[in-house]
């Protein structure tokens, strides 16, 4: 499939620094600790929300892992973003991204064996973190508050508000409706366990209200 980018998306696949990025104003340093678990739940949560900001946009095809339960606490493959005109290949550019990360751990020193176990969590923030982006660059207003985990170093980023020219989703909201979202993809996966969401969806649009 041939990828057709314009130069705003072009922008961001090539600019993203491989370590995590400064935020902007939405961004907050504070660090709250979190059990693992709980932080894996609200990004999965996280995730629905911004799917379900983008789709006002864009065209959206994830995929789901083996087990197609409607819970909230599990992570979906983007596959593609696109319009009328482009199309990204998010599974592919994060895999590029996450190779990129592995290589420059190796380089400072980590086990391979190490670097592979991190793989996971780098491809969910990574995945985030562009979902993220390209919502700034609609114009959406994303707040981000630094979490920490629990007996844990690892930092990551979560989203606390989403902001548009129609509604404010709050953190509350976020994992109530972050969790009403998750169970409608799931209801709408095919054979493949993927699932198509056109522009706008209508079902889709109506749970972020």
């Amino acid at each position: 499939m041939n990828i057709h980018l314009d130069r705003p998306l072009l922008h961001i696949t090539q600019q993203k620094q491989v370590n995590a990025p400064k935020r902007g104003k939405g961004y907050s340093s504070v660090v709250e600790s979190y059990s693992y678990r709980d932080i894996r739940k609200y990004q999965c949560c996280e995730q629905a929300i911004l799917i379900g900001v983008l789709n006002l946009y864009y065209n959206i095809t994830v995929q789901f892992g083996s087990i197609r339960t409607p819970k909230s606490s599990h992570f979906l493959k983007i596959l593609y973003i696109s319009d009328n005109n482009d199309v990204i290949e998010v599974e592919k550019l994060i895999r590029d991204r996450i190779e990129l990360i592995n290589k420059d751990e190796l380089k400072q020193g980590c086990s391979f064996k190490t670097a592979l176990k991190r793989t996971e969590g780098h491809k969910i923030r990574e995945s985030l973190h562009l979902l993220i982006d390209i919502c700034e660059l609609n114009g959406i207003k994303i707040e981000v508050q630094r979490s920490g985990m629990k007996k844990d170093l690892k930092r990551c980023d979560i989203v606390t508000s989403v902001v548009t020219d129609s509604f404010t989703l709050t953190k509350e909201e976020i994992i109530s409706k972050g969790s009403n979202i998750c169970s409608y993809l799931f209801s709408c996966a095919n054979d493949k366990k993927e699932c198509y969401l056109p522009r706008n969806e209508t079902v889709l649009s109506s749970l972020l209200f």
